[in-house]
């Protein structure tokens, strides 16, 4: 499985019009993360497609519409997961067709002794939150 750690796949100036692009859903107030949709017209949004199409190598029509997660208090995370769908049965699977990459991009550094790194335990990679880095 290759995993690719981009160090500006967006620049730094690029995040705060990606965060301003975030349409935060109202989710319950005790959510460890909220989610937010990212508006489609925004020109940083549309970048941000393009440059994952050309990673990835695949026209920007594939891709799912990108979304942003924020945690919610110091200390949450995300359990070990896999990004898809597991269970056949599962319609999303039928409609949409089995996700076969992920692209994440951060939009915060971490202080290294904060935690916060993107762990994948098969691999034995880890890699640490810093603004516009892309994995």
């Amino acid at each position: 499985v290759p995993v690719w750690a981009v160090p500006d796949f967006l620049t730094r100036q690029d995040v705060p019009g990606l965060l301003d692009a975030a349409e935060f859903e109202q989710q319950r107030l005790r959510s460890r993360r909220q989610t937010a949709s990212l508006a489609p017209g925004a020109p940083v949004v549309a970048a941000l497609r393009r440059r994952i199409a050309q990673a990835f190598g695949v026209d920007g029509a594939c891709l799912e519409p990108p979304r942003l997660v924020q945690y919610s208090r110091a200390g949450d995370e995300f359990e070990p997961h896999v990004d898809w769908i597991v269970d056949a049965s599962d319609s999303q699977l039928a409609l949409l067709g089995q996700r076969v990459a992920t692209a994440l991009v951060y939009v915060n550094d971490v202080p290294a002794d904060a935690g916060g790194e993107t762990y994948f335990p098969h691999l034995g990679f880890r890699m640490a939150p810093a603004a516009g880095a892309g994995l």
